[in-house]
């Protein structure tokens, strides 16, 4: 009777000690994913304000005079860098 008791123990404690390391994996994974979902908002945060430095550029490019209105390689430059923070 006391082997088959101490066969249970052991059998428990394995499953316990299965089921501890099965809740520290789930909660290194949930501080990881924390992590990940603040450093995405950063960079969403970070491509709006890229966003609106080059729609500023391009506002200020099209006030100016018309002698000096036309497009060169940084208004392309300008264009092809919205589209991307657009996409």
């Amino acid at each position: 009777a006391k082997k088959q008791v101490m066969v249970k123990a052991e059998h428990h404690e394995k499953i316990i000690d299965t089921s501890y390391t099965c809740i520290k994996e789930i909660e290194d994974a949930s501080v990881q994913m924390e992590d990940s979902a603040v450093k995405l908002k950063h960079e969403r945060f970070y491509g709006f304000a890229a966003l609106q430095v080059c729609a500023r550029r391009l506002d200020l490019r099209e006030k100016r005079p018309s002698a000096e209105t036309f497009a060169d390689a940084l208004s392309d430059a300008l264009n092809r860098e919205k589209s991307l923070l657009e996409a």
